[in-house]
């Protein structure tokens, strides 16, 4: 018998409450990234039929996406070298 079993099965119990309420946001997200795209389509048209370059917006989306995971990566590579570090100064004391 676990002492710690009901105070665990709370925390399960907000956890899920905390998805639940993540889920919905994220389909509400998804609604609404849909419906700028569907709305855009319209300026899309325009904007090609008049020969205009221009960026799409989900392209420009994926492309900010695919900069902020580059810079955690570095970021993240940053840390495992600090931490390195620390761990090598560690057992220089040692």
């Amino acid at each position: 018998f676990d002492a710690a079993a009901k105070k665990f099965s709370s925390q399960k119990k907000a956890l899920y409450h905390v998805r639940a309420e993540l889920e919905e946001e994220l389909s509400m997200l998804q609604e609404k990234q849909q419906c700028a795209v569907r709305d855009f389509s319209a300026s899309e048209e325009a904007l090609l039929q008049a020969g205009v370059e221009f960026v799409h917006p989900v392209d420009e989306y994926k492309e900010d996406c695919l900069n902020h995971r580059t810079r955690m990566a570095e970021y993240r590579e940053h840390l495992c070298k600090v931490e390195d570090n620390w761990i090598n100064l560690e057992r220089d004391e040692i």
